[in-house]
């Protein structure tokens, strides 16, 4: 898929982002809106990253994975370290 130009996201109906308002986050085809949860996941707030995911969630039924309550959405695990079983020299 090509970069989406100016003039191209100009010609994107309102209706087609996940955000009308601010016209952020463009979802119109599966592969945008599996973006769209990408950024919102690294550059949006709580309340962005709710709007984003119920907007996917609605168009798309069964892409986004967590709960609407973004209940423990951005937590990390632990890196474990693994231990080693020889000694250094």
């Amino acid at each position: 898929m090509a970069r989406l130009s100016a003039a191209r996201r100009k010609k994107i109906p309102t209706s087609k982002f996940a955000i009308k308002r601010s016209r952020k986050y463009p979802i119109d085809t599966r592969r945008r809106a599996a973006k769209a949860l990408g950024f919102v996941g690294m550059h949006g707030t709580a309340a962005q990253k709710r709007q984003v995911q119920s907007a996917v969630a609605r168009k798309y039924p069964g892409m986004v994975k967590t709960s609407p309550t973004l209940k423990g959405f951005g937590r990390r695990r632990a890196k474990t370290t693994r231990r080693r079983t020889t000694r250094r020299k």
